[in-house]
């Protein structure tokens, strides 16, 4: 029996896919100076355009359809959203007298690429649904696996003196693990998304390929050396659940085949120590006591700043309770403060929605959370075949997403709404199952 041979579009899209499961791991920073922070972008970000002209030839020609997403999340949904980011954009303006421009940037226009990113996925997985295991996830993962396993090996090499530091790495000048996301926790999210969707898989018992078995074993094997080299603690808000779920959805899988990965991978651990490590950590301390005058002056200067934004944030709400301070405002209002120092984001996604979109942004966005969570639990439910197992293994990671958020400004990673893409969108095949 012959194979069908491949048309000039499957190896288009097969290609976009490939390219887009490794570029999506990769970020780089532009046009930094003293006064601007800079524009983080990710390297994926040039493949919109090449992929938007590939999409919009095929619905034209009709050889694809639009996206169908799963009930109760549709199309209402980006557009609400969409709506409420230019609303607070116009509202600080109104409330500025001035445009931020790195509002209009980085969370206008950056949102408008979250949103390509997100259609995109939805047109691969609606249209080549079949394509998505073998020329998206799979590549996906072979590449966080080797991200991983390279900085751990390079940067042990570097601890031990065998070789110097070089940039080899986004962030290898600093001492926590980054991998090519140029911020470490911008990385642990990426490597958790990763860890619980194999988590996930395992407990399943799902069949899965030789390669998607290395990859998902290599991720829970690397866990140890990753906690202490990343230094991530919100990590920790994430894991502690994740592994309690996964013990109580099948705890013989769990000892079988997950437990003894993180049980090899801590004897390694010990090899990798930093004192770096054990300062991030010791910072817990010292947020827990902040009656303590000197305790806060010791503080990680990074939480200095966090907690410095969160009270202007609040004082911000404070001032404009029902319409937000308008999208930038908490930004523009720490460079106001002379040589203060300042960070441009406020690191809680919930606190940032309520201070510069209020209250009604807040709901809004609270509001599609939990309709992603209905459509993925629902597209979940008497699906055995990759595509429902993805979808459930989605609900975990978004609800990682949920708590990582509480410390960190996530929103804007661009890998996740791709996943959300393909995890809420119906295989054309399938559309029978959107009512």
């Amino acid at each position: 029996m012959t194979s069908k041979p491949l048309h000039i579009t499957d190896i288009i899209s097969r290609g976009v896919l490939v390219l887009l499961a490794v570029c999506l791991q990769i970020q780089v920073t532009l046009f930094a100076s003293d006064d601007y922070l800079g524009l983080r972008i990710n390297t994926a970000d040039f493949l919109i355009p090449f992929a938007g002209l590939f999409i919009i030839g095929s619905l034209a020609f009709k050889n694809s359809v639009w996206p169908r997403f799963k009930k109760p999340f549709g199309y209402w949904a980006p557009i609400l959203l969409s709506t409420i980011i230019m609303l607070g954009i116009l509202n600080g303006y109104r409330l500025q007298d001035s445009w931020s421009h790195w509002a209009i940037i980085n969370k206008g226009v950056g949102w408008f690429v979250l949103m390509a990113y997100f259609a995109m996925a939805g047109w691969f997985s609606t249209n080549k649904g079949e394509e998505i295991r073998d020329w998206f996830f799979k590549p996906f993962m072979l590449f966080l696996c080797f991200i991983t396993l390279s900085e751990i090996i390079i940067r042990s090499l570097f601890i031990y003196s065998i070789i110097e530091p070089f940039a080899f790495f986004s962030a290898f000048k600093v001492p926590e693990m980054a991998g090519f996301m140029a911020n470490r926790n911008a990385f642990a999210f990426i490597y958790l998304t990763g860890l619980i969707i194999s988590g996930i898989f395992i407990v399943q018992k799902w069949p899965v390929s030789r390669v998607e078995k290395i990859c998902f074993h290599l991720l829970w094997l690397t866990l140890p050396l990753f906690i202490i080299l990343n230094a991530s603690r919100t990590s920790f808000l994430v894991l502690i659940p994740l592994v309690i779920f996964l013990i109580f959805k099948n705890w013989r899988l769990f000892m079988r085949s997950i437990l003894p990965m993180i049980f090899i991978g801590s004897l390694f651990s010990p090899l990798v120590y930093q004192d770096a490590t054990l300062r991030n950590f010791d910072n817990l301390s010292s947020i827990t006591s902040l009656s303590d005058q000197q305790k806060r002056d010791e503080m990680y200067v990074g939480d200095q700043l966090r907690l410095e934004v969160a009270k202007d944030a609040f004082m911000l709400f404070k001032q404009n309770p029902l319409t937000g301070s308008g999208i930038g405002s908490t930004y523009e209002y720490q460079k106001a403060q002379g040589d203060r120092k300042y960070i441009a984001i406020i690191d809680n996604t919930p606190l940032w929605l309520l201070t510069e979109l209020g209250p009604f942004g807040l709901i809004a966005f609270a509001a599609v959370f939990f309709s992603m969570l209905r459509s993925l639990y629902k597209k979940s439910q008497n699906d055995e075949s990759f595509d429902g197992v993805f979808a459930y293994s989605v609900i975990i990671a978004l609800i990682g997403f949920g708590i990582f958020s509480l410390l960190h400004e996530i929103l804007y990673s661009r890998f996740f709404w791709v996943f959300l893409g393909l995890a809420l969108a119906i295989p054309f095949s399938k559309k029978h199952q959107s009512e």
